[in-house]
């Protein structure tokens, strides 16, 4: 559902004004820090951000998620007032409370509640990637996890311990714990069925023009496409989505739209 002229000037407005107060986002270091989930989120903000044409510098750092009050990355600060926003879910919500939104929107609202809670499932999967997944948790999550935080020495195995057990914690209400890789790939390619049924032959999945659910479901397959896998999980889920030509290309054209912006 298209929105009008008057609402769309209104959006343009204030994507500028927010611009005006200086965003900084603040991520994790991509190369040696960032683990799947963390990509996914990062990507997607800035994404929805660029796409939207609000101006911000990214600075990658250590302590990003320390800088976080619920752990959730990208951080987004506010420089002209020191206002922070936690994660790309929140810096989503607080773009929509400042009526600064794509021009797009499926007209059933069923429809887009049930694509967002989809993305629930893939957090989960990527979590399971980093922090089940035995090769990668050993290889991967627990190096990247505390080589580049800052905190003494001392504390690291703390930190990761405390941040495993959370996560298992988290995958636990739905039992992903204890859920084997066959199953987890199960679930991961149903979620990518409907997507790609939502999508069929049209550019963006509501049409011709893009949405915030568009710039969302970029940031998960992107960071899952692009990531250099140890072990055969990661490798599992590339493959998982290759079944999907329209959900390749859709991110292809998002990769591309990104990179002109």
């Amino acid at each position: 559902m298209s929105l009008d002229s008057k609402t769309a000037a209104k959006a343009i407005s204030g994507a500028i004004d927010f611009a005006s107060l200086k965003l900084k986002l603040y991520v994790p270091f991509q190369k040696k820090q960032q683990l799947l989930e963390q990509s996914a989120d990062c990507i997607a903000a800035t994404t929805l951000l660029k796409t939207l044409g609000i101006e911000f510098k990214v600075e990658e750092r250590a302590n990003t998620e320390w800088m976080s009050s619920n752990g959730n990355v990208p951080v987004l600060v506010e420089g002209a007032t020191n206002r922070v926003y936690f994660g790309c879910k929140e810096i989503q919500e607080t773009l929509k409370t400042k009526e600064i939104a794509h021009l797009n929107s499926p007209d059933d609202g069923q429809l887009e509640e049930k694509l967002v809670n989809l993305f629930d499932i893939l957090k989960r999967v990527e979590l399971y990637h980093s922090w089940i997944d035995p090769t990668t948790l050993l290889n991967v999550t627990k190096k990247r996890y505390t080589d580049e935080i800052d905190v003494y020495s001392v504390f690291k195995k703390f930190v990761y311990k405390n941040r495993r057990e959370n996560v298992l914690k988290f995958l636990s209400v739905h039992n992903w714990h204890v859920m084997s890789s066959k199953d987890v790939l199960r679930e991961f390619d149903n979620v990518l069925s409907v997507f790609s049924n939502v999508l069929g032959e049209k550019k963006y999945l509501f049409g011709e023009r893009l949405s915030e659910i568009d710039c969302l479901l970029f940031g998960h397959l992107y960071a899952m496409l692009t990531t250099k896998y140890m072990g055969t999980f990661g490798g599992d889920l590339q493959q998982t989505i290759a079944k999907y030509q329209n959900l390749i290309d859709h991110t292809k054209e998002l990769d591309r739209l990104s990179k002109k912006l």
